[in-house]
């Protein structure tokens, strides 16, 4: 599946914005009232592999909770903690454009929100994102 294609498939079955940059952005209605947002883009390695770029915020992450979150992260298998800045981490992951299928995008996406939305609701106690 094409990067084009991804962008096709998630026009078409998602409310989206879409920036200068060719990030998508979703928003989403999560169970207990809680909500989430992912962000969604094109990166290619230096090996010249084609990737699509799944995040979710998940905020500010004080330095006491920082190994909770990252245990919680690895026990629900699926996703990483990453810094995208001092005060803004955030639930990553990623997929090779080459194999990609609307499956799998589905599975991916699903997996980085509630991944996001559980730290947020179990660790940080909050719903920023």
């Amino acid at each position: 599946m094409i990067w084009d294609e991804v962008k096709n498939y998630i026009k078409n079955t998602y409310k989206y914005d879409e920036d200068a940059n060719g990030l998508i952005s979703l928003a989403f209605n999560l169970p207990g009232g809680r909500s989430q947002r992912a962000v969604i883009g094109f990166a290619k390695s230096q090996n010249g592999k084609e990737w699509i770029k799944f995040t979710s915020a998940i905020g500010d992450v004080p330095a006491s909770l920082l190994p909770k979150v990252l245990l919680y992260a690895f026990q629900y298998n699926g996703g990483a903690i990453a810094a995208l800045a001092e005060d803004l981490y955030v639930v990553t992951n990623s997929c090779l454009l080459s194999s990609f299928s609307t499956e799998e995008f589905e599975t991916i996406l699903e997996t980085t929100l509630f991944l996001a939305d559980g730290i947020e609701k179990d660790i940080l106690g909050q719903d920023k994102y």
